[in-house]
């Protein structure tokens, strides 16, 4: 890529005949010596193609005009361009309205009144400044970096032009930095100007191998911080190179140290091998500028843990942030609160005991989001990034209420304005799992950095990557082989681990006398997808026959089976893998040593410290294809290996729950371990005595619960049996003997099944036979069915209502009292007892209701109201109201002169069958056939 430069520095300016009422800017006496210490660093370690420089009488605002349009418009296309300029800056006000920033130009002369200039001549005002910046971004301009050492320099800053047009320039992004505030003057001191004395300095560290735009800028910073001028940056890309030395190694400097990672991901202490992923790096430095929450998606093998760890996380470390780094595995709250102590307990983090206590306290308590603003009470100068790696182990290896809760108290830090920013990596083919938890999706999709595999052979990131390293350590890579190798990698889908891989094994077959990087070496691994292989082939082949059937287990226990074949890798505790040895030490030693052979061949990864248990881990997903016999036994007994799977996960939630009966295994995950109980017991025999001690308990549970689910069968069989004796002896008293030989064989029943005891229906059943067997009473009288019956309150009378039109009162002996109680035209169908028992009332088909004495006499008229058959009626237990209830679909509310009390109670969309009162008198509820009762107030 072409770089230019255009260097401006103007000490004094236009000394001839000003124009009438103008006058020039005062001189200067460092500018010009500024620019020029300037353009010697970046001429002699820029890397530039071309830098302008333009002094005192060279700095016309003409030439300078034509310089940017040069540098911006004419040759910016795909170029980084860096402007630097030393001079006067200052602001015009033509009205009260308006306000415009300039630079002056040596030609440059205004007018106004004391320090407010309200006309400027020839001055290069910002609104120039920013529509050539405009052009050169429409011409193609890839970068651009802007140093200002003049007062007023953050008014450039400030204009939105700026800010508007800037953030098109997305490839290599642009960045500007201001000496000073808009209120403050940049000041000359010593052999230069402050703001750029610190900026020699910074470009002067040649112990740096390159000095980017935003580093030079923070270095700046640093050095002017506690003094009375503040510089100022803006931008969204950064990394443009300022300066650079990196020389090639002679011959007694050249390193043997491996510059390629194999199948780990670069870290901070191996990031100066990182080569290619710029506008990625940019795009995910330019996210985290806007928001606290940034996801990096891309397809397994794509480089994002790489990216973020090296891209990010080592500059944000250099720049004083503090860095939390985590993998979810099954409990994804638990890691963070590990990292976060494990962080606290650094000698070199200035907290209190109390303080870490606190933030502590307020994780656990009340959550991330609860710890985050805690940390900028006890810790206000620093910031922290808590780096999420492989965020798809919350939906591979988390139980759901863990996943929800973690995920839930990340949105909400990464909706807040906090100390605390949060970057996850995940594999982009979770990402409709993301979707499915509920979460705003643009907080993933807005605020993403997607990661696209390396291919090409124009890819100059994937060139990059493969070229640089080994000329770093000097070393070449041979034409042939890296034409081969970038034809394999875009053959190879998510091939970037297995080209990392291939190239640390190249490393160790080099041609240390020419320093180079064979191909020959590579077709002899068997090229990109055979390097792997072979590597794992050859540890396995080393060893002996058990110790490989102890690495088949324990490959196996390090991936979780997916859906549709989407297996992933699930990090273990080495301690887990030991136990599968069961207690024999022999065993064990030897399981011990096949993970570290396995460790040592890099096929595995282990770690953890006196904090945190000894885990391991395969190297990589890579190796799940790219070994294929471990992808071979990958496919051996899926459907057994997951059913272990699923044990494994409800043995854990059991052991989470304080070993609850309420998460014993149950349903058809019981029922699918039954059917492969042979198979289970014998995988489980020798290392898993608490999952097969789990299943017994379950197992045993479960036979519980289906004996007492026989029983609740078994005895709901006799209650349905001893409900048809009972309706048998009440609607058919012909069947009273049938019924009762029914009843005795139900007793048999019931004590042949409950071990000799007589559940209490078929008991019940057997006393109602034996009851019934004579007849007590029958109370004849009426000459059609009878309809309702109620006894009086003092029990010693019963009135009856008929479809015989009448009412009839009987004694306890079933003699009829007086005669029949005849007014009604129609069936009566509903008969009540006054409180008193000395008023009777009926409902009756007629649409009436009416009121008697004991003797059989009509009280009054019929109440009528009614549009249909009166169902119900009932006294208020004040015996002053009477409620009825009709065919109509309403209730009435009477008094005792047959007055209908209010309007109708409306609200069923039926007929009401029955009525009644509420103890107090206050309340009446209503049945009806439309299935709803309903509750009223009077």
């Amino acid at each position: 890529m072409k770089r230019y430069a255009l260097i401006v520095g103007i000490d004094k300016y236009y000394c001839g005949a000003p124009l009438a009422g103008y006058r020039s800017p005062d001189r200067l006496g460092k500018a010009r010596s500024d620019a020029e210490a300037i353009y010697a660093l970046l001429k002699a370690h820029g890397n530039f193609n071309d830098i302008v420089p333009l002094y005192d009488e060279a700095a016309t605002h003409k030439r300078i005009v034509e310089e940017l349009r040069h540098v911006l418009i004419e040759q910016g296309s795909q170029a980084e361009v860096l402007i630097y300029f030393a001079g006067h800056g200052f602001t015009a006000q033509p009205s009260e309205f308006e306000r415009q920033g300039y630079l002056a130009t040596y030609d440059c002369q205004y007018t106004g009144e004391g320090t407010t200039l309200t006309d400027v001549k020839n001055g290069l005002s910002f609104a120039t400044l920013n529509g050539a910046i405009e052009k050169g971004r429409l011409a193609g301009l890839a970068g651009l970096a802007v140093f200002l050492d003049c007062c007023e320099s953050e008014y450039v800053i400030e204009q939105s032009l700026i800010n508007n047009k800037l953030t098109g320039l997305t490839q290599r992004g642009h960045f500007l930095s201001a000496a000073c505030r808009s209120f403050e003057v940049a000041r000359e001191k010593g052999a230069y100007g402050v703001y750029t004395g610190a900026l020699v300095a910074a470009l002067k560290d040649e112990s740096a191998r390159e000095i980017t735009v935003s580093e030079a800028h923070n270095r700046v910073e640093k050095a002017l911080k506690g003094s009375r001028q503040e510089p100022i940056s803006f931008g969204y890309g950064s990394s443009m190179v300022m300066v650079s030395y990196q020389r090639l190694p002679v011959e007694d400097e050249v390193s043997e140290e491996c510059p390629y990672q194999g199948l780990r991901a670069f870290q901070p202490e191996t990031a100066r091998f990182f080569f290619g992923r710029e506008a990625e790096k940019r795009l995910l430095w330019e996210r985290l500028q806007r928001s606290n929450f940034v996801a990096v998606l891309g397809p397994s093998g794509s480089g994002k843990s790489s990216v973020v760890r090296v891209g990010l996380a080592k500059r944000l470390e250099d720049e004083g942030w503090q860095v939390l780094t985590m993998m979810p595995g099954g409990d994804p709250l638990g890691r963070l609160r590990a990292e976060v102590e494990r962080f606290l307990a650094k000698p070199n983090v200035t907290v209190s005991a109390g303080g870490r206590r606190r933030l502590v306290a307020a994780l656990e308590e009340d959550g991330l989001l609860a710890m985050a603003e805690r940390w900028a009470v006890e810790l206000p100068e620093v910031r922290v990034l808590l780096l999420v790696d492989q965020f798809e182990e919350v939906f591979t290896q988390c139980a759901a209420d863990r996943r929800d809760c973690f995920i839930r108290a990340l949105v909400a830090v990464g909706q807040a304005q906090t100390p605390l920013a949060v970057v996850m990596t995940m594999r982009s083919d979770f990402y409709n799992e993301w979707l499915l938890t509920g979460q705003p999706s643009a907080l993933v999709s807005d605020y993403s950095v997607p990661l696209s595999p390396l291919r090409g052979e124009n890819c100059e990131d994937l060139k990059a990557a493969i070229v640089e390293p080994a000329g770093l350590q000097g070393y070449e890579i041979e034409p042939e082989l890296l034409a081969l190798l970038l034809e394999d990698v875009t053959a190879e889908e998510n091939s970037l681990p297995l080209l990392e891989f291939a190239l640390e094994a190249l490393w160790k077959d080099r041609d240390s006398g020419k320093r180079v990087l064979t191909v020959a070496a590579y077709r002899q691994m068997e090229k990109l997808t055979g390097a792997l292989n072979r590597q794992a082939e050859k540890v396995y082949e080393q060893m002996r026959e058990p110790e490989r059937a102890w690495a088949k287990r324990i490959c196996l226990q390090l991936v979780r089976i997916g859906r549709d074949g989407r297996d992933t890798r699930q990090r273990q505790q080495k301690e887990t893998l030991l136990v599968l040895a069961g207690k024999d030490a022999g065993k064990r030693q030897t399981v011990g040593d096949v993970i570290q052979d396995l460790v040592d061949g890099r096929l595995l990864v282990s770690g953890g410290d006196e904090r945190d248990e000894a885990y391991v881990d395969v190297a990589h997903e890579a190796l799940l294809e790219g070994w294929r016999r471990f992808a071979e036994w990958r496919q051996e007994n899926r459907e057994q290996r997951q059913l272990e799977q699923r044990l494994r996960d409800a043995y854990e939630e059991w052991i989470e729950k304080k070993e609850s009966d309420d998460y014993l295994l149950s349903g058809g995950l019981l029922a699918e371990l039954r059917e492969r109980n042979v198979a289970i017991n014998e995988a489980l025999a020798d290392g898993r005595p608490e999952l097969m001690r789990y299943f017994s308990l379950s197992d045993e549970r479960e036979q519980q619960k289906v004996a007492a689910l026989e029983q609740a069968l078994a005895k709901a069989d006799i209650q349905e049996a001893s409900r048809k004796v009972r309706d048998k002896l009440l609607f058919t008293p012909a069947q009273t003997v049938a019924a009762t030989v029914s009843a005795i064989s139900l007793v048999g029943k019931s004590q042949d099944d409950f071990d000799g005891q007589v559940v209490y229906s078929s008991q019940d059943a057997l006393h109602r036979a034996w009851f019934n067997i004579r007849e007590r009473l029958k109370l004849e009288g009426h000459s059609s069915l009878v309809n309702s019956v109620a006894f009086s309150p003092q029990g010693d009378r019963i009135v009856s209502g008929s479809d015989d039109h009448t009412l009839r009162l009987w004694d306890l002996e079933g003699n009829a009292i007086g005669k029949p109680f005849e007014g009604h035209s129609s069936a009566v169908y509903s008969v009540a007892f006054s409180p008193q028992g000395d008023r009777i009332v009926s409902g009756s088909y007629d649409n009436t209701l009416r009121l008697w004495d004991l003797e059989g006499n009509a009280i009054g008229k019929p109440f009528e109201g009614h549009s249909s058959s009166v169902r119900s009626v009932a006294f208020s237990p004040q015996g002053d109201r009477i409620v009825s209830g009709s065919r109509d679909h309403t209730l009435r509310l009477w008094d005792l002169e047959g007055n209908a009390i209010g309007k109708p109670f409306e609200g069923h969309s039926s007929a009401v069958y029955s009525v009644a009162f509420s103890p107090q008198g206050d309340r009446i509820v209503s049945g009806s056939r439309d299935h709803t009762l309903r509750l009223w107030d009077l």
